[in-house]
């Protein structure tokens, strides 16, 4: 069942977040040179690569801002059922959405550390960093990410807000980052899904055309 007190706007607009989210994910995927912690490359990548690194950079941080609308604003569409799964998807979105600009922090870090010595010191220093304990604390929000997702498109299923299918696209992106080691899959399923909301959302809260000359209906 759907809430009718939002705007089309505002479905609108937190569509759009959605979409904006998902893309920018994926456009850092495929523009981040380092893809990984490993000292050696992170430092490679800083030197050799040091625009894409910024850029990486800035699509996490793109990431991290439309997450949070587009779900904490979709999830607003559901009445009753599936509210329950909706807001630890909020939760998760917002822990998922520090987790990324506390990543694209570190890219931003790691860009300006060539200029600041030798290459085998930085690499000991970045391994070290990576290896703290402390660091640890990062990845419970890094996964958070993708995780509200799934959750999320699970209560716009739960809700009536999307069609039943929609389950399958979004199951399946976790399976193929982990399984698969294929991020990029992952990231088209949710897209696929995605699009079956809007489309679904949007056909549901289409205005209804009002034709101006129509007969009176008779008493």
């Amino acid at each position: 069942m759907l809430r009718t007190n939002l705007t089309p706007r505002a479905i609108q607009l937190s569509l759009a977040a959605l979409f904006a989210a998902l893309l920018a994910d994926l456009l850092e995927f495929w523009v981040d040179p380092a893809s990984s912690g490993d000292g050696a490359k992170v430092v490679a990548a800083a030197t050799e690569q040091h625009g894409r690194m910024v850029l990486a950079a800035i699509l996490l941080l793109a990431s991290a801002a439309f997450i949070v609308p587009a779900v904490f604003g979709l999830v607003g569409l559901l009445a009753r059922r599936g509210r329950t799964l909706g807001r630890i998807a909020m939760v998760l979105a917002l822990m998922g959405a520090l987790g990324h600009a506390a990543l694209a922090a570190l890219y931003l870090l790691w860009s300006s550390m060539p200029a600041a010595g030798s290459n085998a010191a930085l690499v000991a220093a970045i391994d070290r960093a990576n290896d703290a304990g402390s660091m640890a604390v990062l990845a419970p929000l890094i996964i958070a990410f993708p995780v509200s997702l799934v959750l999320f498109f699970a209560a716009m299923v739960r809700g009536g807000v999307a069609p039943r299918w929609v389950l399958a696209p979004a199951l399946a992106a976790p399976v193929c980052a982990i399984v698969g080691h294929s991020t990029v899959a992952a990231l088209v399923l949710l897209l696929v899904a995605a699009c079956a909301l809007a489309a679904s959302v949007l056909r549901g809260h289409r205005p209804e055309r009002r034709t101006a000359d129509s007969p009176p209906v008779p008493a």
